[in-house]
């Protein structure tokens, strides 16, 4: 079997001068810790692309195509989807590129082991998103569209968090707390590519989690792993700063219960996604479902060192006699960077 996996950043699909400092050390590790577990299948060839512009391919055993420029990465990742039994994409949704290229592997007849276009799309856009959960009885927080370009001041309740409609991690968030915050960031709101869709929410304070959910389609199968503790900035802008798995003090079988219930709401996820929770301070026994990241995410670092298996052959169900996946008796923290280190 051939495996094409194809991260964003790191195969150079982005203009460098453009790139988010924080996306680059995220990519990079997904897709080294990727790479690393799907290395050691047996009978797995193994490729990717590699930015022509970055440090030395780091992965023995991985064959890698250089890319020059965003315009060679398109044509190569089309070659490599076509010729690949099996294509597994991790990008950012914002300006749809998740969708774009997902489109891209299925229009040459590749085959993906992540979400499908639909799936992708429908995960990427958090209005249409919460609508879906609200409709489906799964608890959520109210989600209402905003832009900059129009007056909000009146219809927004504080505190709220305003942040892209199809943002990806923490990108552009912001917690305002009155309405003099809110005319402060105003103008800043205007200069933003990404909060030209946006969305605001009412401030809900609790304790920040995810799970990750693999999805088997055709044996319509979800197994939720341990959840993650999620550590964010406490400057209102909730940036992401790692996490730690499995989170301690929580139910875990509420979590993953609701986790599989928003993935069951949403046609096309296949392989590994990543749910975003909340466990609200004021009633801990009901979690909300945040949102849903259609792809590998930076918990897969934690869950790669603590699971028994190999993540990789999960997916693609390459180890048919591994049943149930088991995990060590130890928590680990890690890092955006791909530091992993055993809780003390």
């Amino acid at each position: 079997m051939r495996l094409l996996v194809s991260e964003f950043v790191c195969s150079g699909a982005w203009a460098e001068e453009s790139l988010d400092s924080s996306l680059v050390a995220e990519g990079r590790s997904m897709l080294l810790a990727v790479l690393r577990d799907a290395v050691k299948i047996p009978g797995l060839e193994v490729v990717t692309i590699w930015s022509a512009h970055r440090e030395r391919f780091p992965v023995e055993g991985v064959a890698f195509q250089l890319a020059h420029s965003p315009e060679e990465e398109i044509e190569i990742l089309a070659e490599l989807a076509a010729w690949a039994d099996v294509c597994l994409l991790i990008a950012p949704e914002f300006d749809g590129i998740l969708t774009h290229r997902a489109l891209l592997v299925e229009g040459v007849g590749g085959r993906l082991c992540s979400p499908s276009p639909l799936a992708t799309t429908t995960c990427g856009d958090k209005f249409e998103l919460a609508g879906i959960l609200q409709e489906a009885g799964i608890p959520t927080i109210p989600t209402h569209e905003f832009s900059p370009a129009h007056d909000h001041a009146s219809t927004v309740t504080y505190p709220c968090v305003i942040k892209p409609r199809d943002g990806a991690g923490s990108q552009e968030t912001y917690l305002v707390t009155s309405t003099a915050d809110f005319d402060r960031l105003l103008p800043i709101w205007k200069q933003s590519s990404l909060l030209r869709h946006a969305i605001w929410q009412p401030y809900v304070a609790g304790r920040a989690v995810s799970v990750a959910v693999v999805v088997t389609p055709e044996q319509y199968r979800f197994q939720a792993l341990p959840p993650c503790e999620q550590a964010l900035s406490t400057d209102g802008r909730f940036a992401y700063q790692g996490g730690a798995v499995p989170a301690r003090g929580i139910d875990a079988i509420a979590l993953q219960n609701a986790a599989i219930a928003a993935c069951r709401q949403v046609p096309g996820l296949r392989g590994y996604v990543g749910v975003d929770l909340l466990i609200p301070d004021a009633n801990p026994t009901e979690p909300l479902v945040v949102e849903i990241n259609p792809r590998i995410t930076t918990s897969y670092l934690g869950y790669q060192r603590l699971c028994e298996q190999n993540l990789i052959a999960t997916m693609l169900q390459a180890d048919t006699d591994a049943g149930e996946l088991t995990w060590k008796p130890e928590q680990l923290e890690y890092s955006p960077t791909g530091d992993v280190r055993r809780s003390s």
